[in-house]
């Protein structure tokens, strides 16, 4: 079954549910990333497909590129591109 993509939110601000152990990534990325998908997991574990799309965001300075990920439980974090990059490279963060 084909996954559908939702279509852009537009601009304005992304509303996080985050306190206690739960928080979120921001993830800046590359202008040529808009529209690609980005896979997200704990530093690890294996890949399970959480993924979301790279965007073109709003932001007081003007418009950044980044891929948000909410509800993410406290930890060290790895990231990837895969559709872009075969040889799995990641970067990480925490």
């Amino acid at each position: 079954m084909e996954e559908i993509v939702p279509l852009s939110s537009g601009h304005g601000p992304v509303v996080l549910d985050i306190g206690g152990h739960i928080g979120a990534a921001v993830v800046y990325a590359e202008p040529s990333t808009v529209g690609e998908e980005i896979e997200i997991r704990r530093r690890g574990d294996r890949w399970q497909g959480r993924h979301t799309v790279v965007r073109l965001r709003p932001t007081s300075a003007g418009e950044t590129v980044a891929a948000v990920f909410e509800s993410l439980v406290a930890g060290a974090y790895e990231v990837r591109l895969p559709a872009n990059d075969p040889t799995g490279k990641t970067s990480s963060f925490v």
